[in-house]
């Protein structure tokens, strides 16, 4: 057995299948023998919707350190007066 046990998906047409996945494309490979999907992440294949929850688990922690800081300077701010 020659490659890798990953492929490119295709669409209909032929072209690469690519998901958008926060203002990113990023190319799907299936597995041979089955019909997941994974992403390329790091240099490491990772399921499609594994990848998802993990960007929406960044962006998440990274909006609620934004809150905090502004809410932290908005007290700052009250407290003055």
């Amino acid at each position: 057995m020659t490659g890798t046990k990953y492929s490119i998906c295709k669409t209909k047409t032929g072209k690469t299948k690519k998901e958008i996945i926060e203002g990113k494309k990023k190319v799907c490979y299936k597995k041979k023998g089955s019909s997941k999907m994974y992403v390329k992440s790091k240099g490491k294949m990772m399921g499609l919707s594994k990848y998802k929850k993990v960007i929406m688990n960044m962006i998440m922690k990274m909006k609620m350190k934004m809150k905090k800081a502004v809410g932290i300077s908005r007290k700052k701010r009250r407290s003055k007066h």
